[in-house]
């Protein structure tokens, strides 16, 4: 059993104008988690309470408990973790104080993992089956005729 993966759901608290770095410090955490061999194959889920600004969750899963352990000691996966902490609000968020886990069947805005971080706003993933909307290309004006 102490070699079976463990599921992590991370809860983060990003401080007022912070929310953009902090994505992209998450964006940037399970890449580092794999390559150091921490973490399975399976993609993490990240998504953003709608109830209480600034607050992300991530859902991934360690490859065992000595993985998280490694983890721990492991100086490039610090790193991300130092940088987190010093753009994350105090006290820290927990799920048990979300109004969204209250019930349970808590839900959270789901955000892309791979889609670009331009404001607090965006990063939501497009609904299934839902491709982004294009900008027609200009067209060259037409020249008069003489």
């Amino acid at each position: 059993m102490a070699d079976r993966p463990l599921l992590a759901l991370a809860t983060y608290h990003a401080l007022p104008g912070k929310e953009k770095e902090f994505v992209s410090l998450i964006r940037a955490h399970w890449p580092v988690l794999s390559r150091r061999g921490l973490v399975t194959a399976r993609r993490p889920v990240l998504g953003r309470s709608a109830s209480t600004p600034g607050v992300f969750v991530e859902v991934f899963e360690w490859k065992s408990p000595v993985a998280v352990e490694r983890a721990h000691r492991d100086p490039e996966v610090q790193r991300i973790w130092n940088a987190m902490a010093l753009i994350s609000a105090k006290p820290a968020a927990t799920l048990a104080r979300l109004p969204e886990c209250e019930g349970p069947f808590p839900n959270f805005q789901i955000l892309d993992p791979n889609a670009a971080f331009t404001d607090g706003k965006d990063g939501a993933a497009a609904p299934a089956g839902k491709k982004p909307a294009r900008r027609p290309a200009a067209r060259p004006a037409a020249r008069a005729r003489k």
